[in-house]
């Protein structure tokens, strides 16, 4: 019971940390940010890679099917996901200050400035949010706009994850629950291990 009991003090403790996935950033070899893999946008986990190009060239001819997101909320949300996950400087898997140093992202050539495109559908055409990643001289921000699509900018690529959703602390504590009343339960059908003779 008592190792029951340590099991689900563990997951109800560690389990809503484990369940937010902390975002692995992918850095080449020669320091650049080219992308990270498990960005939490509203509960669920994407992968975005930075890439350089025309909306033609990068999104195929710019078409709807090649969006990851359609709404603006959606594609606002992911905007903000870059700035707070991806440009930080937590030096996340001991690399890299990617906010202080905006340069440092691929494709990015200004000390202050690096903007991060995620483009989304309406009904009149595509439109984009820019995560506008800055040194600490200004700070970060969003910007919209329609996009030009022959204008090159730095586009961020995202595709979901295998992972469909972050696990919610309630599905935790239930898990935990459950596995205290395994452990009461087993204990409860243990024989007393010596008897009077």
């Amino acid at each position: 019971m008592r190792n029951s009991l340590r099991l689900a003090i563990s997951v109800l403790w560690l389990g809503p940390v484990a369940a937010l996935a902390m975002p692995i950033l992918n850095v080449d070899s020669s320091g650049q940010l080219i992308g990270a893999s498990n960005v939490d946008v509203s509960g669920s986990l994407y992968n975005v890679e930075f890439v350089q190009g025309d909306c033609f060239g990068v999104f195929n001819n710019c078409d709807e099917g090649a969006f990851t997101f359609i709404t603006q909320e959606s594609a606002i949300a992911a905007s903000r996901a870059l700035l707070a996950q991806v440009f930080t400087d937590s030096a996340i898997n001991g690399v890299g200050d990617f906010d202080s140093l905006p340069h440092l992202t691929a494709g990015c050539t200004s000390t202050t400035l690096c903007g991060a495109t995620t483009p989304y559908l309406i009904a009149f055409g595509v439109r984009f949010i820019t995560a506008a990643n800055t040194s600490d001289v200004y700070p970060d921000h969003l910007l919209t706009g329609e996009t030009s699509f022959a204008a090159p900018k730095l586009w961020a690529v995202w595709t979901a994850t295998e992972a469909m959703a972050v696990a919610e602390p309630s599905t935790i504590s239930l898990l935990a629950l459950g596995l205290v009343g395994m452990g009461y339960r087993r204990k409860r059908r243990q024989p007393l291990c010596c008897s009077e003779e």
